[in-house]
């Protein structure tokens, strides 16, 4: 029987991590996936961290079952840090998942169970895998114009026009803070036009925020939720902590819903639930204890928070000094670099340039030339740089 399983294309991402494990150059260098790096291209864990595991090492009383919800504490640091000025709100309530991952799988079961084969519209290009996430849950997708290739930006007439199609009871999933794999993020009046168009097609938000703090700060980096939710009554909203913390192999996000009337949320909760116990049953409870350690304590979180100012500084200094080394080798053909934020920068490259950098230099880059800003240091930068502009 199992030699019936036909074969399906390997995830992007897991294709090039194989690639580059599989290369035997020791100069090879990894810009594909998107964790922070320090300057020896290590993924440390935060000092913050650090403390709060030894603390939780010293007073955990117990493993035991956390339940399909996860961590009640966790659940409600989370809310309180995503929505400091109404943490109380009855008509919002909070899911733990297994990484931010998991809350889109389950935001697609919920979608997919109000409306068996529901369509769900995302950005062109998205996030890779949302493409096997949401048909996995059963649902259609469609896509909104978002990147321009020629320009090297954020395309919003495009994304009006296409959105403008968006029909009653569709879903649209909005990345809130440093798009991947664009870098492209609409302003504060851009994100108002959108708020508003959405709310006259009668559409639902589905909002994935995976690099909170990592774009401007913890503050503006929210900004888009509280946005939508002025002119969206009802919204889902996709947590995840793996950059924001460092915690990637721990697997800790959430899921928000957010509800017309607190009734109404506590349906959607419970049906909520009901898809995660038919799925995985319930999550982990290790980094969502740590966070909640973290956000709990005075001294934690400001140590934390230090540490993640200092890697949104450092993402936006490489940046500029990828800009300054792609400008002096070729002036103005990169200049779009500057108007991208976040982790990623996206240079639009096809296959065979991609190819031409992994079989030419060994750099490996995500597809659609989507390189991971944090794994430059000023050991490989320059070679990146004479890479590129050799293409």
């Amino acid at each position: 029987m199992l030699e019936q399983i036909p074969s399906s294309p390997v995830d992007p991402i897991l294709q090039v991590m194989a690639q580059f494990h599989a290369d035997p150059r020791p100069d090879k260098i990894d810009l594909g996936i998107g964790v922070l790096r320090d300057e020896q291209g290590h993924t440390p864990v935060l000092a913050a961290v650090k403390e709060a595991e030894r603390h939780l090492l010293a007073t955990q009383q117990s493993k035991a079952y956390l339940g399909p919800a996860g961590s009640v504490a966790f659940n409600r640091k989370i809310i309180e840090l995503l929505w400091p000025d109404n943490p109380q709100d009855p008509c919002l309530a909070c899911i733990q998942t297994p990484g931010g991952t998991g809350a889109l799988r389950v935001a697609g079961d919920l979608l997919n169970f109000l409306h068996h084969g529901s369509r769900l519209w995302l950005s062109d290009p998205p996030w890779v895998t949302h493409r096997s996430i949401f048909p996995a849950a059963g649902l259609h997708l469609c896509s909104y114009r978002y990147f321009d290739p020629q320009q090297g930006r954020l395309d919003f007439d495009g994304m009006l026009e296409d959105l403008a199609e968006v029909q009653f009871g569709d879903a649209v999933l909005l990345q809130v803070s440093g798009h991947n794999p664009c870098g492209c993020d609409p302003t504060p009046n851009q994100w108002q036009t959108v708020a508003e168009l959405l709310s006259a097609r009668g559409a639902l938000p589905i909002l994935d925020l995976a690099y909170h703090g990592l774009v401007d700060d913890l503050a503006r980096d929210r900004l888009p939720l509280a946005l939508i939710n002025r002119h969206h009554r009802e919204w889902l909203l996709c947590y995840s902590t793996s950059k924001t913390f460092g915690l990637y192999n721990e697997r800790t996000g959430a899921l928000m819903i957010h509800a017309a009337e607190p009734e109404v949320c506590q349906r959607v909760y419970a049906e909520a639930l009901n898809r995660i116990c038919g799925n995985y049953y319930m999550p982990p409870n290790h980094g969502a204890a740590v966070v909640d350690i973290i956000l709990g304590s005075e001294e934690l979180r400001s140590h934390w928070q230090q540490e993640l100012n200092q890697a949104q500084q450092k993402v936006h200094q490489t940046r500029q000094a990828l800009l300054q080394a792609l400008q002096q080798r070729h002036p103005d053909r990169f200049d779009y670099i500057a108007a991208q934020k976040g982790l990623f920068s996206y240079l639009s490259l096809n296959d065979a340039q991609l190819e031409q950098l992994r079989n030419r230099h060994a750099i490996y880059i995500g597809s659609g030339g989507r390189i991971n800003i944090s794994g430059l240091n000023e050991g490989n930068l320059a070679r990146v740089a004479d890479a590129l502009v050799e293409l």
